[in-house]
């Protein structure tokens, strides 16, 4: 939704679930396994360490916080309409 919390029906949507899951493996399989990652990709993924992989967190944090600021915004906008 637009203007609701994202934990509004977060479990909602079974089909975004298991779209959610299959990126989260597809993104280790190819961060993460070796000759995958490394030689075909030419990824880095294990060599990243605790900064690279806090960064990796704190992207799609920033983008809830935003997100979540947005639909405040909308809330908002929808009530006045």
């Amino acid at each position: 939704s637009f203007d609701k919390p994202v934990w509004h029906d977060i479990l909602g949507n079974k089909n975004m679930q298991k779209a959610i899951v299959l990126a989260q493996i597809c993104l280790y399989v190819a961060v993460l396994v070796p000759v995958f990652s490394d030689k075909i990709l030419q990824l880095r993924g294990v060599a990243v360490g605790a900064f690279g992989w806090l960064l990796a967190l704190a992207g799609p944090v920033g983008c809830l916080v935003l997100c979540e600021l947005c639909k405040l915004i909308t809330a908002f906008q929808v009530r006045q309409y």
